[in-house]
């Protein structure tokens, strides 16, 4: 079994070509860090969780991303609807209030 088959079954889900290549640095370098640190010899077994790890947390900022795209551009899309509304009209009750019709 490949490093990808193994953290694809540990995500039980296929990892695309781009996103193994994006997190496999990022993972052995961790993978680095935490051996370093902690006097540990961990290995592939240890590498493919944590390509599975690096996997799920850019896909989650990702969908982060782009949801936060699209509420602003709903937000931008609501002030352009709330400064110049073009079918509004404007009318004043016989006390000076102004009504606006749709």
């Amino acid at each position: 079994m490949t490093l990808k088959e193994k953290a694809e079954s540990h995500l039980g889900e296929p990892i695309s070509e781009e996103e193994y290549q994006s997190a496999l640095p990022l993972a052995v370098n961790k993978l680095f860090r935490i051996n370093d640190r902690y006097g540990t010899d961990h290995g592939e077994d240890y590498l493919a969780m944590l390509i599975y790890e690096q996997v799920l947390v850019t896909r989650f900022s990702n969908f982060c991303n782009a949801n936060h795209r699209v509420m602003q551009a709903e937000k931008k899309t609501n002030a352009l609807q709330r400064e110049a509304p073009a079918h509004l009209t404007n009318n004043y009750t016989p006390r000076g209030i102004i009504c606006q019709e749709v």
